[in-house]
């Protein structure tokens, strides 16, 4: 598969555990120009990740909580 030049926010719940860092880093390889999201309950611990990847960032998100972070509401896709 090839690159795409297209651009989105793309978030990503529980971005930061095993299969959230793989989908990821998949996402990066594919959609370079993309801006990765990383949510979950502790945004510290991402903090690698998104040094790593680049043009990424942490937001703290609790599935528990009712109040959804304005960054995730303009998110162009979401897994």
């Amino acid at each position: 598969m090839e690159t795409n030049s297209e651009s989105f926010k793309i978030f990503i719940a529980g971005g930061y555990g095993i299969v959230g860092s793989n989908i990821a880093k998949l996402v990066r390889k594919y959609y370079p120009q993309s801006h990765i999201l990383i949510a979950g309950r502790t945004p510290d611990k991402g903090q690698s990740l998104v040094n790593e990847l680049g043009n990424a960032s942490t937001v703290m998100l609790n599935l528990k909580d009712d109040q959804v972070p304005e960054e995730i509401k303009n998110s162009d896709i979401s897994t």
